[in-house]
């Protein structure tokens, strides 16, 4: 049930009764990693998440050495780095369990079959929902936390930026431009709005009363920040598009052969590539500090501060697969692994509070939904496949 004040609990109880300790130690019995590489002369490194006690930080230490073959290992999280010459690099976190084997066989892709700016995620599994009964059920639209499986894939390394979505602009015939280009405006949000501008571009956004009006030459500068204040908008993730304006760009990728296989996320490719193996709720562990990302406390909930940051600007928060911005900045479209035909956002943005941005949270949208904390990023098949 991944509760860990209970585990303690029960652990105290059980130190009472335990005579001998046999029970007590069968449960920190080392655990049993079965491991195939291919090629075996792949460099492997082997790293240990442990948890901070006082920030819960899941920490990655330097791990023992391991090699093709059995290891045995404490039970805990671990990532495992592959590196060989010629191919991709491949992170792989793992969990051990006390008194069990478990089997890792991974064969990473030619680095050329993963484009610029994306991570290869290998096949395995990772916990999926959330434990915590009261959040999951009152807030999070998550499921009770259990075991799932992913086969591999890739995903982005950030979200689609400004930058990436104007030459797909460029490239699309004036009548098909107007419907993919971001104009959106709420009444508790705000406005948004992309235009052309002579030969530049304009971005409007109107998160407060504070407006912003600047070309694609000048930066954006926040009047309410004290840090990150002056920006490159061209880094900010594109917002205010749709779900099928996010499936026209994943296929001007694929027929433009600069992402084979390019397509929107699923949930469950999107939460494995934020939480890696263990039962964090965070991509980098249990507690989301203001400047761990870019959500509503991080500028202080200051007029004229909320907004988008640049992509990657907050590592702290970055995933075990290397992942940045997987909490927080904005909500990220995803297709539904729980109800076909179905979209959700997830990972929370600048405007709201933490709990939006636990890994875990997952909130319906309907097909046409538009939003300017709202974005996507890409996941790709792995062969160029749709």
């Amino acid at each position: 049930m991944r509760l860990p004040e209970r585990v303690r609990a029960l652990g105290e109880l059980l130190a009472r009764h335990d005579e001998g300790g046999t029970r007590r130690a069968a449960r920190v019995a080392p655990g049993t990693l079965a491991l195939g590489v291919r090629p075996a002369s792949a460099a492997l490194s082997l790293e240990r998440f442990d948890s901070d006690p006082a920030t819960d930080l899941r920490l990655p230490r330097p791990g023992p050495a391991v090699a093709p073959g059995e290891t045995r290992l404490p039970p805990g999280s671990y990532r495992l780095t592959v590196r060989a010459p010629g191919l991709a690099d491949v992170l792989m976190p793992f969990e051990i369990e006390h008194g069990a084997k478990l089997t890792l066989d991974l064969a990473p892709p030619p680095a050329a079959a993963v484009p610029p700016g994306f991570a290869y995620v290998p096949p395995g599994t990772f916990w999926y929902g959330d434990a915590d009964e009261r959040l999951r059920t009152e807030f999070l639209n998550a499921v009770p936390i259990h075991r799932r499986r992913t086969d591999a894939y890739l995903v982005a390394r950030h979200e689609t930026t400004y930058r990436e979505w104007l030459p797909f602009l460029t490239a699309l015939p004036a009548a098909e431009r107007q419907s993919v280009l971001p104009d959106v405006s709420t009444a508790l949000r705000g406005s948004l709005r992309l235009r052309p501008l002579g030969a530049a571009w304009q971005l409007i956004l109107q998160v407060t009363s504070k407006r912003y009006a600047v070309r694609s030459d000048e930066p954006l500068v926040y009047t309410g920040r004290k840090v990150l204040a002056r920006q490159d908008w061209l880094d900010f993730p594109v917002a205010g598009v749709s779900p099928a304006a996010a499936k026209r760009y994943a296929a001007w990728l694929r027929e433009t052969g600069r992402v084979p296989g390019a397509r929107l996320c699923t949930e469950l490719e999107w939460e494995r590539a934020a939480r890696g193996a263990d039962d964090r709720v965070f991509p980098h562990g249990g507690l989301l500090q203001p400047d761990d990302a870019n959500f509503d406390a991080t500028y202080g909930r200051l007029d004229g501060a909320y907004g988008p940051d640049a992509v990657g600007s907050h590592p702290r928060s970055r995933s075990p697969f290397g992942v940045d911005d997987l909490a927080g900045n904005i909500y990220e479209f995803a297709i539904s692994s729980q109800k076909s035909e179905e979209m959700v956002i997830r990972g929370g943005a600048y405007y709201f509070n933490s709990a939006t941005c636990r890994s875990t949270n997952r909130e319906v949208v309907p097909a046409s939904f538009q939003d300017v904390t709202t974005g996507f990023r890409l996941c790709a098949s792995i062969g160029g496949t749709n």
